[in-house]
């Protein structure tokens, strides 16, 4: 049976530091305890919640029929360095006991770090290979600035 790829119109979602509910910036910062970050100078967050809320998560859309041992692949490149290094890789498999619950990648402050400043796009897929399908993410895109 080949394989089949269906393009994902819904896009990931992406929110600062581990939660679902704060809806990240097209700009982020790196550091949440410097004064000079985006997210205070830029947007006006409070800083008394957001000084605690570092690094970020991205959401994948809930329309793709998530199932135990499907293959999750996440990936983040700096378009703007064109440095190889300068990139974030996660993969992981649902386990056996999966739920339904949401699906999402977290990446921390390091990982945000050896990005480094730039344009980020961010782009994955989920595999699906009890049934060869392999569901593919638009990219998403968002900017690391620093102070």
């Amino acid at each position: 049976m080949a394989t089949s790829y269906i393009i994902v119109d819904e896009p990931l979602t992406h929110f600062y530091s581990d939660t679902t509910t704060e809806i990240a910036e097209p700009i982020m910062g790196v550091k949440p305890k410097d004064i000079n970050n985006v997210a205070y100078t830029l947007y006006n967050k409070p800083y008394d919640k957001y000084q605690s809320l570092g690094g970020c998560t991205f959401l994948f859309p809930r329309s793709i029929p998530f199932k135990p041992g499907m293959v999750i692949d996440f990936n983040a490149d700096n378009n703007s360095t064109g440095i190889t290094a300068n990139s974030f890789t996660n993969q992981r498999t649902l386990p056996s006991n999966y739920n339904n619950a949401d699906v999402r990648i977290f990446m921390t402050i390091p990982s945000m770090e050896k990005l480094d400043n730039g344009l980020i796009e961010c782009y994955g897929s989920v595999t699906d290979n009890a049934n060869n399908t392999v569901y593919v993410m638009k990219s998403l895109f968002f900017t690391i600035q620093t102070p």
